[in-house]
């Protein structure tokens, strides 16, 4: 075999192992993108439940609400008074919300999200 035939084979053989290493490349790549979106969809749709149940719950609050007005109405006799109860509750839920939000809503979303991705909350405990 001359010195260029054996050149030829080495330069095929590096040629078919360059195709083979991109392929395997390419392929860890794609199977990574697929994991990635596995894993996604139940924090999607964990996400989409959660508007659409906020929506629910925003409509159902309003009608609590005007409910809630109405019988202080007939209770009162005045929608001045009854209107000012409300937004006086309402004023109380936002301060309370404000300063308690983060130990209520953060701290549950919070290890929520972990237990979705499968992460220990006791680490570094």
């Amino acid at each position: 075999m001359s010195n260029q035939d054996n050149t030829q084979s080495m330069m095929y053989a590096a040629g078919e192992n360059y195709e083979y290493i991109k392929t395997i490349i390419e392929n860890k790549i794609e199977i990574k993108k697929l994991e990635l979106i596995d894993g996604s969809i139940p924090i999607v749709s964990s996400i989409i439940m959660i508007v659409f149940l906020g929506l629910l719950l925003l409509l159902f609050s309003q009608v609590i609400l005007a409910l809630l007005a109405h019988a202080l109405y007939l209770l009162l006799g005045s929608w001045l008074y009854s209107l000012s109860i409300i937004s006086l509750l309402l004023l109380v839920t936002m301060v309370i919300i404000y300063f308690f939000g983060n130990d209520l809503i953060q701290n549950k979303v919070h290890h929520k999200i972990l237990n979705t991705l499968d992460i220990d909350t006791n680490e570094g405990v």
